[in-house]
């Protein structure tokens, strides 16, 4: 049998005011704001991926109650069992402290060093010309000239 709700861990797209959260987050409950600690955060190019690391790392991010059929959707997004992983997270709420269990994409891709943002500096975005792509907003639907493959 399915959850009926899941408790996603958000830190990149999906994230409020980011170009994936109003495609697939319209209908999830804002929790609030959270961190999840033991995970890298790194620059993938327009989006941020995380990995376990060693190091006491911190990401930020945001915990929303996410219905069955969105988080499928979620799910393909991610790419989730060969681009992502959905594994289980203990998230910490930033107004309470209070540990809550949730779930988290963590990327199963390779990653360098250079990419990972250390401390509690997160903002992929202005990496690898994120803001280009944003600005630009292009979409391959609308391009005559793009194959898909």
């Amino acid at each position: 049998m399915e959850k009926e709700a899941h408790t996603l861990f958000v830190y990149g797209s999906l994230m409020t005011g980011e170009y994936n959260h109003g495609h697939f987050l319209t209908d999830a409950v804002y929790i609030g704001e959270a961190s999840i600690l033991g995970f890298g955060l790194y620059s993938l190019g327009s989006y941020p991926g995380i990995k376990h690391t060693e190091e006491p790392y911190r990401v930020r991010g945001e915990l929303y109650e996410v219905n069955q059929r969105d988080f499928d959707r979620i799910c393909v997004l991610e790419g989730n069992g060969y681009m992502y992983q959905c594994e289980p997270v203990s998230a910490v709420l930033e107004d309470s402290g209070e540990r809550i269990p949730a779930e988290v994409f963590v990327y199963l891709g390779k990653v360098y060093e250079n990419e990972l943002f250390s401390g509690d500096v997160q903002d992929w975005k202005e990496k690898k010309g994120f803001d280009i792509y944003r600005q630009v907003k292009y979409d391959p639907l609308d391009d005559p000239t793009y194959r898909s493959i």
